[in-house]
C-alpha cells in the first residue's frame, strides 16, 4: 500500500512538472507578440517554434498534406503529369525530396540567409519554366495550402492547436514567401485569403483522372516507411486525415468506420501523453531537416531525416552498414550511391534531371538581389 501511494504521489508530481513546462514556449510567444504587428522574421520565429519544438512531427506531416492537397485541383494535377516528373516513380520521389529540402531551407534558415534566398530563387526559377501554364490563382491556392493546412491539422490532431498569434504568424510568414516567389495580389489578411482559398477549392477541386493518378503515386511515397504488409492499412489510416472534399476529388473511397475509430482513439491517447507525460523538446535539440554545415569534401549539403530513396545521402560506413541501413534493406530500399548524388545537394541546382546544371548563375544572381530585411544576415 505504501509503495502504491508513493508511486501515485510521484506520478502526480511528475504530471504537474510536465504541465508546468509543456506550455512554456507557447506562453512566451503569446506574451511577446500578442497585439503586435509582426515582421516576417518575427513571424518566422513563431512558426519555427512550432516546426522545431512544439509540433515537429505533425507540422512536417501537415506540409506533406498541404502539397498533397494541391493535386486535387485539376489544372495543377494535369500540368504536373505533363511534366513527366510524376509518371516515373524515380522522378516523383526526387521531386518529393527536392521540394521538401527547398521548403526546409526557408523554414529553418532566416528569410534573408543566403541559403533561404537561394531556395526562393531556385523555386521561382523552376516555376518560371512553365510560364503562363501555371496560373496566378493556382500558385496562390498552393500558397494557401501551406498557410492553412498546418493550422488545421495541428489543431485537430496534435496536443495543442495554433493560437491566434500563431495563425497570424502563419499568414505573415507565408505571405512573405509568396511575394518572394513572385505571386501577385496576395490578399492582405488571414481571413480574406482564407475565404478566397476555400472558394477556389470549392470551385476547382473536383474528381478528375489526373488527380486520381497523383493520389495513388503520392500515397505510395508518403507510406514508404511502412513495411509492405502494413502499407494498405496505413493508407486507410492516412485517408482518415482527409476531409470528404479532398478525398472525393481524388477518387479515394472512405476508410471503414473501424479505421476511423482506431485512428481517433490513437490521436486521443497521443494528445493525452504529450500534454501530461512527455517533457517538451529541449532547446539544445531542435528538430530540423537540414544540416547547418556542408559536407567538407564536396561543399554540398546533406539532408537530415528519412526519404523514400537515399537522395543526397553520403556513402559512409554508418549509412551503408549501420543499424538503420538494414531496416532500409528489409524494406527493399536502395543504399546511398553516386546515382543518388551521394555528395549532397547544391540549393541553386535542385530540380528535375532535365534542368540539372541549368540556370545556376541566374539563380545565384536573383538570390543576391532578394535581400529584404536590414537586420538579417547571410
Amino acid at each position: 500500500m505504501g509503495n502504491v501511494l508513493l508511486f501515485a504521489v510521484g506520478l502526480g508530481l511528475y504530471v504537474c512538472l510536465v504541465r508546468s513546462v509543456r506550455y512554456r514556449r507557447r506562453d512566451a510567444i503569446l506574451k511577446k507578440y500578442a497585439g503586435k504587428k509582426m515582421t516576417p522574421l518575427e513571424a518566422q520565429e513563431v512558426i519555427v517554434n512550432i516546426a522545431s519544438y512544439d509540433s515537429p512531427a505533425m507540422h512536417e506531416t501537415a506540409l506533406q498534406f498541404a502539397l498533397f492537397g494541391t493535386y486535387a485541383i485539376e489544372t495543377i494535377a494535369s500540368l504536373l503529369l505533363k511534366t513527366g516528373n510524376f509518371t516515373d516513380p524515380k522522378n516523383m520521389i526526387k521531386r518529393y525530396v527536392d521540394t521538401a529540402q527547398l521548403i526546409s531551407e526557408w523554414i529553418y534558415n532566416p528569410l534573408d540567409h543566403t541559403r533561404a534566398r537561394l531556395a526562393f530563387a531556385r523555386t521561382k526559377w523552376l516555376h518560371d519554366r512553365y510560364g503562363a501554364r501555371i496560373s496566378r490563382d493556382d500558385l496562390l491556392y498552393t500558397l494557401g495550402c501551406f498557410m492553412f493546412v498546418p493550422v488545421q491539422m495541428v489543431g485537430a490532431l496534435d496536443w495543442r492547436g495554433f493560437e491566434g498569434v500563431e495563425r497570424e504568424a502563419s499568414f505573415v510568414y507565408w505571405r512573405e514567401i509568396g511575394e518572394r516567389l513572385g505571386i501577385e495580389d496576395i490578399p492582405g489578411n488571414y481571413g480574406e485569403l482564407y475565404v478566397w482559398w476555400k472558394e477556389y477549392e470549392d470551385t476547382h477541386s473536383r474528381h478528375n483522372g489526373a488527380s486520381d493518378n497523383l493520389a495513388t503515386l503520392t500515397m505510395n511515397v508518403i507510406t514508404f516507411q511502412v513495411p509492405g504488409f502494413l502499407r494498405e492499412p496505413a493508407k486507410k489510416f492516412m485517408i482518415c486525415v482527409m476531409d470528404d472534399k479532398l478525398r472525393s476529388s481524388m477518387g479515394i473511397p472512405a476508410s471503414p468506420a473501424t479505421y476511423h475509430t482506431i485512428f481517433t482513439t490513437i490521436i486521443g491517447i497521443r494528445k493525452f501523453i504529450y500534454r501530461n507525460l512527455l517533457l517538451p523538446r529541449p532547446s539544445w535539440n531542435p528538430y530540423q531537416t537540414i544540416n547547418e554545415n556542408p559536407n567538407p569534401k564536396t561543399g554540398r549539403y546533406i539532408p537530415r531525416g528519412e526519404a523514400p530513396e537515399p537522395w543526397y545521402m553520403p556513402e559512409t560506413w554508418w549509412g551503408m552498414y549501420g543499424p538503420y541501413s538494414w531496416i532500409q534493406r528489409l524494406r527493399g530500399q536502395p543504399m546511398p550511391s553516386k546515382a543518388f548524388e551521394s555528395g549532397g545537394y547544391a540549393i541553386e541546382n535542385m530540380g528535375p534531371e532535365a534542368l540539372k546544371n541549368k540556370g545556376v548563375e541566374e539563380v545565384r544572381m536573383n538570390a543576391r538581389n532578394m535581400r529584404r530585411c536590414p537586420m538579417a544576415f547571410a
